[in-house]
């Protein structure tokens, strides 16, 4: 007696479909509607014989038809323009090969397509790293500005009642903080390009700052540390000076495995103290913590503590040891939420807060 085959009306999955899905489960793929709808979009483009129906995985038996007895069952399948196919492996049809693009045979006859190949991100939690910067939009620079903000109402009403026509300035009180990206050209520059720049992507969408910069420090003749718009040293160089701000509205992050030439020589350390005395600035160090008391720049554990003065002056206690009380402390951050949150609590809480 042979077995009565489904109705295709009541709602019977295809099973192409189910090798589908079971094909994404070997894979540890979650067969969501998204990665469902991409494995047959990706189908379309995918090499394979005109016409002819996917089939299901392999050792699957097909359940719509019941065959006689007989009959043929290795027949193979046949078009829907009713000629006989070719069979095709299914690993074959489940697979695209790719290539790294390279000087290859001209007169080869294979046809190639370039697709983009996403690249792995260089921070690990960009939305973390967000979420720890937002303190700093209730960052305040201990030198006030001076009132710009032409306020029209005001003005309007104290030129009816008065006659005269004086203006009436309001505090601004948009975000103040502005931010300042830096990074040392040397031999590692090309490794932490992307870094530097998914850093400023994430600055940018924090909403704490109001401007984001982005300057490079070369190695000039003399060995001195001289400012650049970009990673190649073209044109004249500039005094690292002119970055000083002594509102103390500019924050400063220096990006750098602190292995270069500069850091050996002691000329970083030094522009680090000069702009440490004006505004906050704190070194972004994207090698493990394990490695940087291996760096010219060895972190010590302790705590920083804001006290008032130009900049909200940084004082630090160490864990173990004495400091000296006049060397200037600078904060070294890693790239995770953790340590950029608590530096930039520190710089926007009240005074006193460690």
């Amino acid at each position: 007696m042979s077995a009565r085959a489904p109705d295709p009306s009541a709602g019977e999955v295809h099973p192409a479909l189910t090798a589908l899905v079971a094909r994404l489960r070997e894979a540890d793929i979650p067969p969501g509607v998204e990665e469902l709808a991409d494995a047959l979009w990706l189908a379309r483009w995918l090499p394979g014989t005109s016409g002819t129906a996917p089939q299901a995985a392999r050792g699957a038996p097909d359940l719509t038809t019941t065959p006689d007895e007989g009959s043929d069952t290795t027949a193979p399948p046949v078009s829907q323009a009713g000629s006989v196919a070719p069979p095709v492996d299914s690993e074959q049809q489940d697979r695209a090969a790719l290539f790294a693009p390279g000087a290859g045979d001209e007169g080869a006859a294979v046809r190639m397509t370039p697709v983009r190949v996403p690249a792995a991100p260089a921070l690990p939690e960009p939305l973390a790293l967000q979420r720890g910067l937002r303190p700093l939009q209730r960052y305040r620079a201990p030198v006030r500005p001076v009132p710009r903000a032409l306020d029209e109402r005001a003005t309007a009403e104290r030129a009816a009642e008065s006659g005269l026509v004086l203006p009436v300035l309001r505090a601004d009180r948009r975000r103040e903080a502005r931010l300042l990206l830096v990074m040392d050209v040397s031999t590692s520059t090309a490794v932490w390009q992307q870094v530097l720049d998914e850093l400023r992507q994430v600055c940018e969408r924090a909403g704490a700052f109001r401007e984001v910069r982005m300057q490079y420090l070369h190695e000039t003749d003399q060995g001195l540390p001289g400012l650049a718009v970009g990673p190649e040293r073209t044109g004249v160089l500039h005094a690292p000076e002119q970055l000083s701000d002594p509102t103390g509205r500019r924050l400063t992050l220096v990006l750098s495995d602190c292995a270069g030439p500069m850091w050996r020589s002691g000329r970083m350390q030094q522009l680090l103290h000069r702009w440490a005395a004006t505004a906050p600035v704190a070194v972004v160090q994207p090698l493990p913590q394990r490695m940087w008391l291996r760096t010219h720049l060895p972190a010590r554990r302790g705590v920083l503590h804001r006290r008032e003065g130009p900049a909200g002056t940084l004082e630090f206690t160490p864990d173990k040891g004495h400091v000296d009380r006049a060397a200037t402390p600078i904060p070294v951050l890693a790239l995770r939420r953790g340590s950029v949150e608590g530096w930039a609590r520190l710089l926007s809480g009240a005074r006193g807060q460690s």
